[in-house]
């Protein structure tokens, strides 16, 4: 592979900063997931920077997800649960409060389907 120029690797270092700041907020936001944001910005910061990459993966909290997703590990089963509970309940609570919209109520019950399978379906640990 051919060295990377730098508007190409800014271009790179600049999306995986964007799916960083994404992931990050997925961590309290229900609905916006965490750990497929911080698997793109892993992607992107390989491409751009390896200092960034690095940082990335050994950061105190964002790291945690990718080692990890990366060992195969998944997340615990009281994770999973907590975040389902969270999920349900911010929108349960937006379309009860927000939302008067019958489509915009059926959009959001499709992506919580859809985020609530994506959650079931990774590997569980055992601990917590």
């Amino acid at each position: 592979m051919s060295e990377r120029g730098p508007l190409e690797r800014g271009l790179w270092i600049g999306l995986g900063t964007t799916f960083v700041a994404i992931g990050a907020i997925g961590v309290a936001v229900p609905l916006l997931p965490t750990t497929p944001f911080l698997l793109l910005a892993a992607f992107c910061y390989a491409r751009g920077s390896k200092r960034l990459h690095s940082w990335l993966l050994e950061h105190r909290y964002l790291g945690v997800y990718l080692r990890a997703y990366e060992r195969g590990e998944g997340v615990s089963k009281s994770a999973k649960a907590i975040s389902l509970l969270l999920l349900w309940g911010a929108m349960i609570v937006t379309m009860i409060y927000l939302v008067d919209n019958v489509v915009v109520m059926v959009v959001i019950v499709a992506i919580g389907l859809g985020v609530s399978a994506h959650i079931i379906t990774i590997n569980a640990r055992s601990t917590s």
